[in-house]
């Protein structure tokens, strides 16, 4: 019905939702984030399917690790005519609110160059843009057999926090970052008829899930996948909220991490993710994946919760590498193995 894929761009997000339409049968796709590391594997994609139409792009909060790559993509999209329907973003239009999201002056000229981009894009390829949150009057985006892109957060209380600078919390940030800009980060649900979803946290605060897990968002509704948040970072992580959902156990948890300084994905996710019964997906073997915990500590008690080793070595594509592809449907979840 419908394939969502976390592309492996590094410490960063990039994702793809794609579907065939159901009146035209025409490939359709979105895009979520878009991280330019050491090449930029959405607009590899975009020509290597040959696009012509981009339903719509989500960013998700102006960090760059989350929006390096977007100018790239829609320079492509304006020369070739790849039209784009709309363009969502949780910032304010005015650039100095847009900027102070990022620290060093290459981030905040990149920002700068995308939102100019922008405002090219509604008279050269018609599209619709704006700023969005869960308390919209429209806070979901309809997408196909009766599938929607529900918007959770940011809320007005998150939107608040982040004007005001409350503290974010513990730092775990890019050194282009800035931590507090992390209150606009969308929580989006993936909710398909037959009342089942997905969850795409991008980089979220362990607060706005609190806050969300006690809207009663999913009262009724089996969690599919979800998506642990800032990358597994210990800072964003509640174990109560992932407790708390309804699913089967072994459901996929995808974590989108690369080379980092701060121990991304943490052992506090990781630890909780394997008590609750979820199945860990990785975009890459960093932080508690990596090399160097399971080479030393595969004998502690952390290990030992995992009947094999977390880190299967000598694979280069497995569940801990690689881009992660799923299909979503009314039957459940299936892994598109990479390999």
């Amino acid at each position: 019905m419908i394939n969502l894929t976390f592309k492996n761009v590094g410490q960063g997000d990039s994702i793809i939702l794609e579907w065939i339409c159901s009146k035209t049968s025409e490939k359709k796709i979105a895009i979520i984030d878009c991280n330019n590391n050491e090449s930029n594997p959405i607009l590899e994609h975009l020509i290597s399917e040959d696009y012509k139409n981009i339903e719509f792009i989500i960013l998700s909060h102006p960090h760059y690790d989350h929006f390096s790559g977007f100018t790239k993509v829609l320079q492509h999209c304006i020369s070739e005519r790849i039209f784009i329907k709309y363009f969502v973003h949780t910032c304010d239009s005015v650039p100095e609110f847009i900027q102070t999201a990022n620290r060093t002056k290459t981030a905040k000229k990149a920002i700068q160059e995308l939102f100019l981009l922008m405002r090219e894009l509604p008279l050269k390829l018609g599209t619709k843009i704006g700023a969005m949150s869960s308390d919209s009057v429209t806070n979901f985006i309809p997408i196909d057999y009766g599938i929607k892109l529900i918007m959770l957060s940011p809320s007005l209380l998150e939107l608040d926090n982040y004007r005001k600078g409350v503290n974010f919390g513990k730092t775990e940030e890019e050194a282009s970052n800035d931590t507090n800009a992390n209150w606009l980060s969308t929580v989006f649900q993936i909710l398909l008829p037959n009342n089942t979803y997905a969850l795409l946290t991008s980089d979220c605060s362990s607060k706005s899930l609190t806050r969300i897990g006690k809207s009663n968002f999913d009262e009724d509704h089996k969690l599919l996948i979800g998506q642990s948040p800032h990358h597994g970072a210990a800072g964003n992580h509640t174990g109560t909220f992932w407790r708390m959902r309804k699913y089967d156990n072994d459901i996929p948890v995808v974590f989108s991490v690369g080379k980092n300084n701060y121990k991304h994905p943490s052992q506090k996710a990781i630890k909780d993710f394997i008590k609750y019964n979820y199945k860990i997906h990785s975009t890459g073997q960093f932080g508690a994946l990596g090399n160097t915990l399971n080479r030393s500590e595969r004998t502690s008690t952390y290990l030992s919760m995992f009947s094999k080793p977390v880190y299967p070595e000598n694979r280069k594509n497995n569940r801990y590498n690689g881009d992660k592809k799923f299909n979503i449907s009314l039957n459940g979840i299936n892994y598109l193995s990479q390999e």
